[in-house]
Protein backbone atom coordinates (compact mmCIF):
# COMPACT_ATOMS: atom_id res chain seq x y z
CA UNK A 1 0.00 0.00 0.00
CA UNK A 2 3.08 2.54 0.42
CA UNK A 3 3.66 4.73 2.86
CA UNK A 4 0.63 6.31 4.99
CA UNK A 5 1.81 9.85 4.30
CA UNK A 6 2.62 9.98 0.56
CA UNK A 7 0.12 6.62 -0.82
CA UNK A 8 0.15 6.84 -4.69
CA UNK A 9 -2.68 8.63 -6.02
CA UNK A 10 -5.39 6.45 -8.16
CA UNK A 11 -7.16 7.76 -11.05
CA UNK A 12 -5.16 11.10 -11.29
CA UNK A 13 -3.25 12.60 -14.41
CA UNK A 14 -0.36 13.81 -12.95
CA UNK A 15 1.07 15.89 -16.07
CA UNK A 16 -2.38 18.62 -16.34
CA UNK A 17 -4.55 20.19 -13.62
CA UNK A 18 -7.68 17.76 -13.21
CA UNK A 19 -10.60 18.45 -15.04
CA UNK A 20 -13.46 20.86 -14.16
CA UNK A 21 -15.78 18.02 -15.42
CA UNK A 22 -18.80 16.23 -13.21
CA UNK A 23 -21.92 17.47 -15.16
CA UNK A 24 -23.87 20.57 -13.82
CA UNK A 25 -26.96 21.60 -15.01
CA UNK A 26 -27.42 24.50 -17.05
CA UNK A 27 -28.30 27.06 -14.52
CA UNK A 28 -25.51 25.68 -12.29
CA UNK A 29 -22.92 26.55 -15.09
CA UNK A 30 -24.12 29.66 -16.09
CA UNK A 31 -24.03 30.82 -12.09
CA UNK A 32 -20.38 29.54 -12.12
CA UNK A 33 -19.50 31.66 -15.00
CA UNK A 34 -21.17 34.43 -14.05
CA UNK A 35 -19.32 34.19 -10.45
CA UNK A 36 -15.69 33.86 -11.72
CA UNK A 37 -16.59 36.85 -13.66
CA UNK A 38 -17.51 38.70 -11.10
CA UNK A 39 -14.72 37.12 -8.56
CA UNK A 40 -12.21 38.78 -11.37
CA UNK A 41 -13.74 41.90 -11.39
CA UNK A 42 -14.13 42.16 -7.74
CA UNK A 43 -10.09 41.31 -8.02
CA UNK A 44 -9.32 43.68 -10.74
CA UNK A 45 -11.03 46.59 -8.26
CA UNK A 46 -9.07 45.18 -5.06
CA UNK A 47 -5.44 44.74 -6.84
CA UNK A 48 -2.42 46.76 -6.08
CA UNK A 49 -0.22 48.93 -8.34
CA UNK A 50 1.72 46.80 -10.85
CA UNK A 51 -0.85 43.73 -10.43
CA UNK A 52 -2.34 41.81 -13.24
CA UNK A 53 -5.32 39.16 -12.68
CA UNK A 54 -6.02 36.43 -14.22
CA UNK A 55 -8.68 34.32 -15.41
CA UNK A 56 -8.52 30.70 -15.54
CA UNK A 57 -5.19 30.28 -16.42
CA UNK A 58 -4.25 27.52 -13.73
CA UNK A 59 -6.93 28.46 -11.57
CA UNK A 60 -10.72 30.22 -11.90
CA UNK A 61 -9.11 33.93 -10.76
CA UNK A 62 -5.38 34.51 -10.29
CA UNK A 63 -3.49 37.36 -9.20
CA UNK A 64 0.18 37.80 -9.96
CA UNK A 65 1.12 40.85 -7.74
CA UNK A 66 3.71 43.26 -8.34
CA UNK A 67 6.19 41.47 -5.73
CA UNK A 68 6.14 38.52 -7.72
CA UNK A 69 3.44 36.66 -5.18
CA UNK A 70 0.27 34.44 -6.59
CA UNK A 71 -3.02 34.30 -5.35
CA UNK A 72 -5.13 31.20 -6.39
CA UNK A 73 -9.09 31.31 -6.22
CA UNK A 74 -11.15 28.80 -6.82
CA UNK A 75 -14.65 29.97 -7.20
CA UNK A 76 -17.44 27.59 -6.63
CA UNK A 77 -21.19 27.99 -6.61
CA UNK A 78 -24.68 27.01 -6.39
CA UNK A 79 -28.40 27.42 -7.58
CA UNK A 80 -28.74 26.33 -3.96
CA UNK A 81 -27.50 24.82 -1.20
CA UNK A 82 -24.03 24.46 0.37
CA UNK A 83 -21.00 24.22 -2.45
CA UNK A 84 -18.67 23.05 0.10
CA UNK A 85 -19.60 19.88 2.21
CA UNK A 86 -17.12 17.62 3.44
CA UNK A 87 -17.97 14.89 0.85
CA UNK A 88 -18.17 17.33 -1.99
CA UNK A 89 -16.60 17.30 -5.42
CA UNK A 90 -16.32 20.80 -5.09
CA UNK A 91 -14.04 20.51 -2.04
CA UNK A 92 -11.59 17.73 -2.85
CA UNK A 93 -10.58 18.53 -7.15
CA UNK A 94 -10.04 21.60 -5.86
CA UNK A 95 -7.35 20.49 -3.22
CA UNK A 96 -6.31 17.35 -5.51
CA UNK A 97 -5.97 20.15 -8.31
CA UNK A 98 -3.45 22.05 -6.66
CA UNK A 99 -1.66 19.35 -5.45
CA UNK A 100 -1.15 18.34 -9.00
CA UNK A 101 -0.65 22.00 -10.24
CA UNK A 102 2.18 22.20 -7.10
CA UNK A 103 4.87 20.58 -9.79
CA UNK A 104 4.59 23.84 -12.05
CA UNK A 105 4.03 26.48 -9.32
CA UNK A 106 6.00 27.99 -6.16
CA UNK A 107 4.08 26.62 -3.35
CA UNK A 108 5.67 29.30 -0.86
CA UNK A 109 5.01 32.21 -2.93
CA UNK A 110 1.86 31.17 -3.87
CA UNK A 111 -1.77 31.54 -1.42
CA UNK A 112 -4.86 29.47 -2.25
CA UNK A 113 -8.37 30.57 -1.62
CA UNK A 114 -11.79 28.82 -2.19
CA UNK A 115 -14.36 31.22 -2.66
CA UNK A 116 -17.94 30.72 -1.58
CA UNK A 117 -20.61 33.00 -3.43
CA UNK A 118 -22.96 32.19 -1.12
CA UNK A 119 -23.19 31.19 2.81
CA UNK A 120 -21.56 27.57 3.02
CA UNK A 121 -18.88 25.40 4.54
CA UNK A 122 -17.96 22.19 6.73
CA UNK A 123 -16.42 20.81 9.10
CA UNK A 124 -13.40 19.58 6.88
CA UNK A 125 -13.13 22.78 5.15
CA UNK A 126 -13.43 24.93 8.73
CA UNK A 127 -10.00 22.20 9.64
CA UNK A 128 -8.30 23.42 6.86
CA UNK A 129 -8.91 27.40 7.29
CA UNK A 130 -8.01 26.76 10.64
CA UNK A 131 -4.30 25.67 9.71
CA UNK A 132 -2.23 28.42 9.48
CA UNK A 133 0.91 26.34 9.99
CA UNK A 134 2.13 23.43 8.16
CA UNK A 135 2.41 21.29 11.30
CA UNK A 136 -1.60 22.29 11.88
CA UNK A 137 -2.23 21.44 8.17
CA UNK A 138 -0.77 18.06 8.54
CA UNK A 139 -2.69 17.04 11.65
CA UNK A 140 -6.29 18.43 9.91
CA UNK A 141 -5.22 16.21 6.98
CA UNK A 142 -4.73 13.39 9.47
CA UNK A 143 -8.37 13.95 11.27
CA UNK A 144 -10.18 14.35 7.86
CA UNK A 145 -8.35 11.14 6.74
CA UNK A 146 -9.12 9.32 9.58
CA UNK A 147 -13.11 10.18 9.22
CA UNK A 148 -12.79 9.41 5.49
CA UNK A 149 -10.64 6.16 5.78
CA UNK A 150 -10.95 5.10 9.53
CA UNK A 151 -7.96 4.73 11.83
CA UNK A 152 -4.19 4.60 10.24
CA UNK A 153 -2.52 2.29 9.05
CA UNK A 154 -5.09 -0.05 7.75
CA UNK A 155 -7.76 2.96 6.71
CA UNK A 156 -10.48 0.36 6.98
CA UNK A 157 -12.94 2.40 5.26
CA UNK A 158 -10.91 3.56 2.47
CA UNK A 159 -12.79 1.69 -0.21
CA UNK A 160 -15.76 2.94 1.07
CA UNK A 161 -15.38 6.75 -0.09
CA UNK A 162 -17.76 7.84 -2.81
CA UNK A 163 -16.60 6.92 -6.15
CA UNK A 164 -17.16 10.86 -7.20
CA UNK A 165 -14.31 12.20 -5.11
CA UNK A 166 -12.25 8.65 -4.09
CA UNK A 167 -9.81 9.78 -6.71
CA UNK A 168 -9.25 13.59 -5.04
CA UNK A 169 -9.03 12.35 -2.21
CA UNK A 170 -6.22 10.27 -2.86
CA UNK A 171 -4.49 12.48 -4.43
CA UNK A 172 -4.45 14.66 -1.65
CA UNK A 173 -3.83 11.97 0.96
CA UNK A 174 -0.98 10.23 -1.57
CA UNK A 175 1.04 13.76 -1.21
CA UNK A 176 0.53 15.34 2.36
CA UNK A 177 3.49 17.12 2.57
CA UNK A 178 2.85 19.19 -0.61
CA UNK A 179 -1.10 18.93 0.59
CA UNK A 180 -0.01 20.53 4.10
CA UNK A 181 2.09 23.75 2.54
CA UNK A 182 -1.19 23.90 0.52
CA UNK A 183 -3.96 24.35 3.53
CA UNK A 184 -1.34 26.22 5.56
CA UNK A 185 -1.35 29.19 2.86
CA UNK A 186 -5.05 28.26 2.40
CA UNK A 187 -8.26 30.85 3.30
CA UNK A 188 -11.85 30.37 2.57
CA UNK A 189 -14.01 33.17 1.67
CA UNK A 190 -17.84 33.45 1.98
CA UNK A 191 -20.27 35.58 -0.39
CA UNK A 192 -23.31 36.45 0.43
CA UNK A 193 -25.17 34.86 -2.19
CA UNK A 194 -25.62 38.39 -3.88
CA UNK A 195 -22.46 38.96 -6.39
CA UNK A 196 -24.10 42.18 -7.11
CA UNK A 197 -24.34 43.72 -3.45
CA UNK A 198 -21.18 42.08 -2.66
CA UNK A 199 -19.20 44.29 -5.30
CA UNK A 200 -21.01 47.34 -3.93
CA UNK A 201 -18.67 48.24 -0.56
CA UNK A 202 -15.76 47.88 -3.32
CA UNK A 203 -17.27 50.54 -5.72
CA UNK A 204 -17.78 53.09 -3.13
CA UNK A 205 -14.37 52.64 -1.83
CA UNK A 206 -13.56 53.73 -4.86
CA UNK A 207 -15.37 56.90 -4.32
CA UNK A 208 -18.49 55.58 -6.67
CA UNK A 209 -21.00 58.05 -5.38
CA UNK A 210 -24.32 55.37 -4.74
CA UNK A 211 -26.25 57.46 -7.32
CA UNK A 212 -23.32 56.35 -10.34
CA UNK A 213 -22.93 52.58 -8.71
CA UNK A 214 -25.22 50.99 -10.96
CA UNK A 215 -23.93 52.51 -13.96
CA UNK A 216 -20.51 52.26 -13.32
CA UNK A 217 -20.71 48.54 -12.40
CA UNK A 218 -22.41 48.20 -15.54
CA UNK A 219 -19.74 49.69 -16.97
CA UNK A 220 -17.04 47.79 -15.69
CA UNK A 221 -18.47 44.18 -16.22
CA UNK A 222 -18.70 45.34 -19.75
CA UNK A 223 -14.90 46.53 -20.10
CA UNK A 224 -14.41 43.31 -18.18
CA UNK A 225 -15.91 40.98 -20.68
CA UNK A 226 -14.81 43.09 -24.05
CA UNK A 227 -11.45 42.68 -23.07
CA UNK A 228 -11.34 39.36 -22.25
CA UNK A 229 -13.17 38.42 -25.43
CA UNK A 230 -10.92 40.23 -27.30
CA UNK A 231 -7.90 38.51 -25.76
CA UNK A 232 -9.61 35.00 -26.56
CA UNK A 233 -10.47 35.93 -29.97
CA UNK A 234 -6.20 36.40 -30.33
CA UNK A 235 -5.80 33.37 -28.33
CA UNK A 236 -4.06 34.88 -25.73
CA UNK A 237 -4.53 34.02 -21.79
CA UNK A 238 -7.20 36.47 -20.20
CA UNK A 239 -4.95 38.43 -18.35
CA UNK A 240 -5.11 42.51 -17.72
CA UNK A 241 -3.23 44.70 -15.24
CA UNK A 242 -4.58 46.57 -12.88
CA UNK A 243 -3.57 49.52 -13.85
CA UNK A 244 -5.03 49.66 -17.56
CA UNK A 245 -8.63 48.82 -15.36
CA UNK A 246 -8.04 51.76 -13.17
CA UNK A 247 -7.39 54.63 -15.54
CA UNK A 248 -9.91 53.07 -18.13
CA UNK A 249 -12.72 52.95 -14.56
CA UNK A 250 -11.22 56.62 -13.19
CA UNK A 251 -12.23 57.91 -16.39
CA UNK A 252 -15.59 56.46 -16.86
CA UNK A 253 -16.49 57.86 -12.92
CA UNK A 254 -14.56 61.72 -13.74
CA UNK A 255 -17.66 61.66 -16.85
CA UNK A 256 -20.07 59.73 -15.31
CA UNK A 257 -20.41 60.60 -11.69
CA UNK A 258 -20.57 63.72 -9.67
CA UNK A 259 -16.27 63.33 -8.15
CA UNK A 260 -15.10 66.20 -8.74
CA UNK A 261 -13.01 66.50 -5.68
CA UNK A 262 -10.12 64.30 -4.33
CA UNK A 263 -10.88 63.64 -0.73
CA UNK A 264 -8.19 63.24 2.29
CA UNK A 265 -7.86 60.57 4.30
CA UNK A 266 -5.09 62.33 6.36
CA UNK A 267 -5.62 62.73 9.91
CA UNK A 268 -4.12 65.62 11.99
CA UNK A 269 -0.80 64.90 12.29
CA UNK A 270 0.68 63.74 15.97
CA UNK A 271 2.48 66.21 18.44
CA UNK A 272 5.01 63.17 18.30
CA UNK A 273 5.06 63.22 14.61
CA UNK A 274 5.13 67.17 14.38
CA UNK A 275 8.15 67.34 16.20
CA UNK A 276 10.19 64.59 14.40
CA UNK A 277 9.76 66.79 11.44
CA UNK A 278 12.46 69.41 13.47
CA UNK A 279 15.75 68.87 11.36
CA UNK A 280 14.02 68.65 7.94
CA UNK A 281 15.08 70.46 4.82
CA UNK A 282 11.55 72.17 4.11
CA UNK A 283 11.36 73.44 7.83
CA UNK A 284 15.42 74.42 7.63
CA UNK A 285 14.10 75.95 4.33
CA UNK A 286 11.22 78.16 6.22
CA UNK A 287 13.36 79.40 8.98
CA UNK A 288 16.35 80.55 6.36
CA UNK A 289 13.41 83.20 5.23
CA UNK A 290 12.51 83.85 8.89
CA UNK A 291 9.10 82.24 8.75
CA UNK A 292 7.38 82.78 12.09
CA UNK A 293 7.22 79.61 13.96
CA UNK A 294 2.88 79.35 13.52
CA UNK A 295 3.39 79.37 9.89
CA UNK A 296 6.38 76.49 10.09
CA UNK A 297 3.63 74.47 12.20
CA UNK A 298 1.20 75.16 9.97
CA UNK A 299 3.64 73.91 7.13
CA UNK A 300 4.48 70.80 9.07
CA UNK A 301 0.95 69.68 9.09
CA UNK A 302 0.32 70.19 5.58
CA UNK A 303 3.83 68.18 4.58
CA UNK A 304 2.40 64.91 6.65
CA UNK A 305 -1.08 65.73 5.37
CA UNK A 306 -0.02 65.82 1.76
CA UNK A 307 2.11 62.58 2.15
CA UNK A 308 -0.38 60.85 3.64
CA UNK A 309 -3.53 61.71 1.14
CA UNK A 310 -0.70 60.83 -1.64
CA UNK A 311 0.10 57.34 -0.26
CA UNK A 312 -3.78 56.60 0.24
CA UNK A 313 -5.01 57.65 -3.06
CA UNK A 314 -2.30 55.39 -4.69
CA UNK A 315 -3.02 52.31 -2.56
CA UNK A 316 -6.40 53.18 -3.08
CA UNK A 317 -6.15 53.46 -6.99
CA UNK A 318 -8.05 57.16 -7.03
CA UNK A 319 -4.94 58.26 -9.19
CA UNK A 320 -2.77 57.29 -11.58
CA UNK A 321 0.78 56.85 -9.84
CA UNK A 322 2.31 58.87 -12.97
CA UNK A 323 0.14 62.05 -12.08
CA UNK A 324 1.58 62.78 -9.18
CA UNK A 325 5.01 63.35 -11.13
CA UNK A 326 3.16 65.66 -13.25
CA UNK A 327 2.07 67.27 -10.71
CA UNK A 328 5.48 67.65 -9.31
CA UNK A 329 7.03 69.12 -12.67
CA UNK A 330 4.24 71.65 -12.65
CA UNK A 331 5.08 72.65 -9.09
CA UNK A 332 8.88 73.54 -10.58
CA UNK A 333 7.85 75.33 -13.26
CA UNK A 334 5.54 77.13 -11.09
CA UNK A 335 8.13 77.95 -8.90
CA UNK A 336 10.78 78.27 -11.20
CA UNK A 337 8.59 80.76 -12.92
CA UNK A 338 7.24 82.80 -9.53
CA UNK A 339 10.98 83.16 -8.71
CA UNK A 340 12.15 84.84 -11.62
CA UNK A 341 9.03 87.20 -11.52
CA UNK A 342 9.75 88.40 -7.73
CA UNK A 343 13.48 89.22 -8.98
CA UNK A 344 12.36 91.28 -11.68
CA UNK A 345 9.19 93.07 -9.49
CA UNK A 346 11.04 93.22 -6.00
CA UNK A 347 14.30 93.23 -6.81
CA UNK A 348 15.37 96.11 -4.01
CA UNK A 349 14.18 93.94 -1.66
CA UNK A 350 16.27 91.71 0.60
CA UNK A 351 16.59 88.01 0.02
CA UNK A 352 14.99 87.05 2.96
CA UNK A 353 12.12 89.26 1.97
CA UNK A 354 11.79 88.08 -1.52
CA UNK A 355 12.54 84.37 -0.65
CA UNK A 356 9.35 84.78 1.87
CA UNK A 357 7.39 86.25 -1.22
CA UNK A 358 8.29 83.47 -3.57
CA UNK A 359 6.93 80.88 -0.73
CA UNK A 360 3.69 82.81 -0.29
CA UNK A 361 2.75 82.76 -3.74
CA UNK A 362 3.64 79.14 -4.66
CA UNK A 363 1.53 77.87 -1.21
CA UNK A 364 -1.41 80.19 -2.27
CA UNK A 365 -0.99 78.95 -6.33
CA UNK A 366 -3.83 76.39 -7.01
CA UNK A 367 -3.59 72.89 -9.03
CA UNK A 368 -5.70 70.04 -10.12
CA UNK A 369 -4.60 66.35 -9.97
CA UNK A 370 -5.59 64.47 -12.71
CA UNK A 371 -8.84 66.77 -13.16
CA UNK A 372 -9.62 66.29 -9.44
CA UNK A 373 -9.82 69.16 -7.01
CA UNK A 374 -7.36 68.72 -4.00
CA UNK A 375 -7.62 69.38 -0.58
CA UNK A 376 -6.49 72.58 0.44
CA UNK A 377 -3.18 71.26 2.49
CA UNK A 378 -2.13 69.00 -0.46
CA UNK A 379 -0.28 71.61 -2.92
CA UNK A 380 1.54 73.70 0.12
CA UNK A 381 2.62 69.78 1.48
CA UNK A 382 3.83 69.06 -1.70
CA UNK A 383 6.07 72.21 -2.25
CA UNK A 384 7.05 71.34 0.66
CA UNK A 385 7.82 68.11 -0.28
CA UNK A 386 9.99 69.29 -2.98
CA UNK A 387 11.92 72.11 -0.96
CA UNK A 388 13.41 68.63 1.71
CA UNK A 389 14.40 67.02 -1.58
CA UNK A 390 15.81 70.78 -2.53
CA UNK A 391 14.41 70.45 -6.04
CA UNK A 392 13.08 73.94 -5.51
CA UNK A 393 14.16 77.13 -2.42
CA UNK A 394 12.80 80.15 -1.13
CA UNK A 395 16.17 81.72 -0.75
CA UNK A 396 17.76 82.63 -3.64
CA UNK A 397 20.69 80.91 -2.01
CA UNK A 398 18.85 78.35 -0.16
CA UNK A 399 21.68 75.43 -1.44
CA UNK A 400 24.65 77.41 0.41
CA UNK A 401 23.06 78.82 3.45
CA UNK A 402 21.71 74.86 4.61
CA UNK A 403 24.92 73.72 4.80
CA UNK A 404 25.60 76.02 7.66
CA UNK A 405 22.18 76.72 8.77
CA UNK A 406 20.77 75.71 12.34
CA UNK A 407 17.55 74.92 13.80
CA UNK A 408 16.18 77.25 15.80
CA UNK A 409 13.33 74.41 16.64
CA UNK A 410 12.13 74.66 20.77
CA UNK A 411 10.08 72.04 22.10
CA UNK A 412 7.77 74.59 23.30
CA UNK A 413 7.01 75.37 19.57
CA UNK A 414 4.42 71.90 19.64
CA UNK A 415 1.83 72.45 22.09
CA UNK A 416 -0.41 68.94 23.39
CA UNK A 417 -2.80 69.46 20.47
CA UNK A 418 0.36 69.78 17.72
CA UNK A 419 -0.99 73.52 17.22
CA UNK A 420 1.59 76.84 17.84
Amino acid sequence: MGHANEMVPKNVNSKSKLGRGGSKDAAGSDLGFSLQRTRFLARLLEAEPGDTVCLEVFDDVRVETHDGQVLAEEDKSSVSGNALTDRSVNLWKTLANWVVAAQEIDISATRFEIYLGRPGGGSFSNLFKAAGTTEEAIAALETVRSDLWGPGPRYPTRGEVADSIAGYVETVFGSITVSAQIIAQLDIEVGSGDQHADLKPIFLSKLVSDDALSDVAQWSHGWVKTRIDRLSEKKQPARISRDEFHRALLNFVRAHDRLDILHSFAGRPTPAQVHSERLRNYVAQLEIVDEDDVSILGAINDYLMAAADRTAWADRGDIDPAAFGRLEGDLERTWSNLKKQVSIEHNKKSPMDRGRLVCLKCLQHRFELGGLALPTHFVPGSFHALSDDLRIGWHPDYRHLLKTHKSRWTPEMVTADGDA
